[in-house]
């Protein structure tokens, strides 16, 4: 298994899931992974069949997730039923934005094995919780694979996913990790905007 944190990435239209954790061999140690302050974009479409869109948990992988912005993904964190995440798994302060009903409906908590969080902003309605992004059209086709590099995921000032994120919780490697050719890496601190960017400035 591994320790790893994961943050401050944009994951544009994947073909399923954007993230998918396990700890399948039951693991030692045990998968513990922390997902924090991602944009996760039009993922899961463009798979024929349904299954995953955004974050797929399965086989006691123990998976934190926190300020990830979730913008018209196919399903929310989903669980394997048959297989579930650890139990201690912790989920708070994510954001879905769906531009249409559809999308909407399929991000809901308990419909789909989708996970709900704790203090999550979960759009009921098309359209509600637009995130403000700086400029990207949200009516873009969710399976469109083409990224058009004038885009900008950063947070407008007057975005309401601002000040939505939280920082009272443990990274793994806050002190570095000493990677094979000697580099370390430390893993940023989290920020109190939910995605990757926050206000550009």
């Amino acid at each position: 298994g591994c320790l790893a944190d994961i943050a401050y990435n944009l994951v544009y239209s994947t073909n399923t899931n954007a993230l998918k954790l396990s700890n399948t061999g039951d693991k030692t140690p045990q998968t513990y992974i922390i997902i924090y302050n991602n944009t996760l974009v039009n993922t899961g479409w463009r798979r024929p069949t349904a299954k995953g869109g955004s974050v797929w948990v399965e086989s006691t992988v123990r998976a934190d997730l926190y300020n990830n912005l979730f913008a018209n993904t196919r399903f929310g964190i989903k669980r394997d039923p048959k297989k579930p995440e650890d139990a201690r798994s912790a989920y708070s302060n994510n954001w879905y934005y769906g531009f249409d009903q559809v999308t909407v409906n399929q991000f809901q908590p308990g419909s789909n094995d989708v996970i709900g969080g704790k203090n999550d902003v979960i759009s009921k309605v098309a359209g509600e919780n637009d995130p403000k992004f700086v400029n990207y059209p949200l009516n873009t086709a969710v399976n469109n694979a083409d990224f058009n590099t004038s885009w900008d995921f950063h947070l407008q000032g007057n975005s309401p996913a601002l000040a939505k994120g939280i920082t009272n919780f443990t990274r793994h490697h806050a002190a570095g990790i000493v990677m094979k050719n000697g580099i370390t890496y430390i893993s940023p601190a989290p920020s109190t905007f939910v995605g990757a960017y926050g206000n550009k400035n």
